[in-house]
């Protein structure tokens, strides 16, 4: 794909630049000096006493690096290489003239995108964005008017250099003065020991009722595969002690309820109920059966699809809070237009949803993974504000 994508871009160059021998030996340079980088790159990776967990953050970067080069490069050689768009200008250019306009814009936009991609890689994925939304229904009891609620969701942990990083997450979250914290899942990537040094951290998120956790698909052991990881066994049974450590109250297939006066409010959380290739281990049904359909409920779900599967037609869940997605950690997020990659898996892949009076946020994540680094979808930080909804007089 990327011997394609280079032969492409050079023919773009061409038409720019025209068919010079010098172009030609300098890009065949340029791409031979970067490949070569990549690869010591990886050597030096590999052969780094690191641990196999913090090795296998450092290899997102280089996923970065050659994402910051490569797509730009796909997307220059996509738009020259469109042959209807120039015949567009034949009556005003040359076909020449046409030719060479175009492939100058398709250079441009590559060079857009290399900017934003850059800037995703360095800045992006720490600029943490605040959200807030609204959830208002009858079922929220008058007590619970104003709970305010934070969602964190896919941490993982071991793809961070340092904990700082994460740092001015869990302030923005301190600062939204919550009275509840709820995390969706993926905490780690695949090694309970990339927690290491982040529980100082993480125990200072400060909320009321406390904070309260799920396990996603990471947690699971989907990709423990790598290097000499242990048995998903060993994941899955320190898990819940890990996220204790870590300040929060894993909700494996259960249910807790929090109290004001005479009201309350249930917070379900089951482990990942995935599709596909993630495995999906959660059982709503054991949980559910316990729930009375009056009582409003919040559900923990890392995975979205089971919104739509499971959750609404098998269950009274009114707020069903889920990530998993990262919205592709790249993507268009405009007032009038939002678009990601991954929107062609997920039909629900970041934001609010509703159908019949209830709700779906995915949020998009806090951390990354694969691609180290965030262009035009940022790292999120949720408020959720629950509001009592009077009932219809004339009812």
């Amino acid at each position: 794909m990327a011997f394609v994508t280079d032969l492409l871009f050079l023919k773009i160059l061409y038409v720019v630049f025209g068919k010079k021998k010098a172009l030609k030996r300098w890009f065949i340079i340029f791409t031979l000096i970067f490949w070569a980088v990549i690869g010591v790159w990886i050597l030096s990776i590999s052969l780094n006493h690191l641990p196999d967990y913090a090795k296998y953050g450092r290899y997102f970067e280089v996923v970065a690096g050659v994402f910051a080069l490569y797509i730009p490069k796909a997307v220059t050689a996509f738009l020259g290489s469109i042959p209807k768009i120039p015949a567009l200008f034949a009556k005003r250019f040359s076909i020449r003239k046409k030719r060479s306009h175009f492939a100058l814009f398709s250079l441009l936009v590559g060079a857009m995108v290399t900017f934003f991609m850059i800037d995703g890689i360095f800045f992006g994925k720490y600029r943490y964005t605040p959200e807030v939304i609204v959830i208002e229904s009858e079922k929220i009891p008058p007590s619970f008017d104003g709970f305010r609620i934070v969602q964190l969701s896919d941490f993982h942990l071991g793809s961070f250099r340092q904990p700082d990083l994460l740092a001015p997450a869990i302030d923005m979250t301190n600062a939204m003065r919550p009275d509840l914290v709820l995390f969706t899942g993926d905490m780690i990537n695949a090694r309970m020991e990339e927690a290491v040094g982040w529980f100082p951290l993480l125990n200072r998120i400060q909320a009321k009722y406390g904070c309260y956790s799920v396990t996603g698909n990471h947690e699971l052991g989907d990709f423990s595969g790598y290097g000499a990881i242990q048995a998903d066994t060993a994941i899955i049974s320190g898990i819940g002690e890990l996220h204790a450590a870590l300040g929060f109250t894993l909700l494996p297939d259960t249910c807790v309820y929090l109290k004001k006066g005479i009201d309350s409010i249930a917070i379900v959380g089951v482990h990942n109920c995935g599709r596909g290739r993630f495995r999906s281990t959660g059982n709503l049904k054991k949980v559910v059966t316990t729930l009375s359909p009056e009582t409003f409920s919040i559900l923990l779900s890392h995975d979205p699809l089971h919104w739509k599967s499971e959750v609404l037609p098998e269950s009274s869940i009114d707020l069903t809070l889920s990530g998993h997605t990262h919205a592709a950690q790249m993507g268009i997020d405009l007032p009038w237009f939002k678009w990601s990659p991954v929107s062609l898996m997920y039909p629900r892949w970041a934001g609010l949803y509703e159908c019949d009076g209830r709700w779906l946020y995915v949020h998009r994540g806090t951390g990354f993974i694969g691609f180290s680094g965030r262009v035009g979808m940022t790292p999120e930080v949720t408020l959720i504000i629950l509001k009592h909804k009077k009932p219809n007089e004339a009812v």
